[in-house]
């Protein structure tokens, strides 16, 4: 699976309806990576911050609306060597 994860410490998008998101809370859940990157960059372009969702794989499921810092650390670690996020 696929999920979009926020980055930042507190991330609020401007869409009809504004969202408050916190950091490595899961955003959504995708079978696809590309529908999981296309929700990210939405996502992206309603945030105050650039970069502020990302895309992690993980084998696991991860449910909606919780937080999971340690899934989003270990993303971001293979990010610098291979970078499986998007």
């Amino acid at each position: 699976m696929f999920y979009v994860m926020s980055v930042t410490e507190t991330v609020v998008t401007h869409a009809r309806t504004p969202k408050t998101y916190q950091s490595a809370e899961v955003v959504s859940g995708h079978k696809a990576d590309h529908a999981a990157t296309d929700a990210a960059h939405r996502l992206n372009r309603q945030a105050e911050t650039l970069e502020a969702f990302v895309v992690v794989e993980n084998e696991n499921k991860l449910d909606k609306g919780e937080r999971y810092p340690q899934v989003l650390a270990a993303a971001l670690g293979v990010c610098q060597h291979s970078c499986h996020i998007k």
